[in-house]
């Protein structure tokens, strides 16, 4: 919806128009409705892009009916919108939701990879290689190895 006011600090517009979409059985339609202090028009688009009058009902409220909603103040013009603040939340929800996921994976199959890989722990290696644990592949039916090289 987009509302037309004759002076910012008036609470109500001069008149609004929202666009909203019809279904027919002949297929979809768009529809516009124009609010204004009296009435509500509704006028229909045509497949040549122009606006054809459908009908009119009378609201009765003696105002356009159409609210101003600013989720912030606007003082500098600089309002980051509904869901801009929440997006770090987010983040850190999604990042600790996986974290308990890959927790819970962990501990029910008792590896971290790909399924059907094991560990080997740096105790069980020869001496001279570092590092923790180096993965292991399973070994082929056919007998070919394919550990990572």
């Amino acid at each position: 919806m987009t509302a037309f006011y004759a002076d910012e600090a008036n609470e109500w517009p001069v008149y609004a128009v929202e666009r909203a979409r019809s279904w027919t059985p002949s297929g979809p339609r768009t529809l516009y409705r124009l609010y204004d202090e009296t009435s509500m028009y509704f006028l229909g688009a045509e497949g040549d892009g122009s606006l054809s009058y459908v009908e009119h009902r009378d609201h009765n409220a003696g105002v356009v009916p159409v609210i101003r909603f600013v989720d912030e103040d606007d003082l500098d013009s600089d309002i980051p919108g509904v869901v801009e603040p929440v997006i770090d939340i987010q983040d850190r929800l999604n990042y600790s939701t996986f974290l308990l996921l890959m927790a819970g994976s962990t501990a029910l199959t008792g590896s971290v990879g790909p399924p059907g890989w094991s560990w080997t722990r740096a105790r069980n290696r020869p001496s001279g290689r570092t590092g923790c644990c180096t993965p292991t592949a399973p070994k082929p039916a056919s007998g070919r190895s394919t550990s990572p090289r």
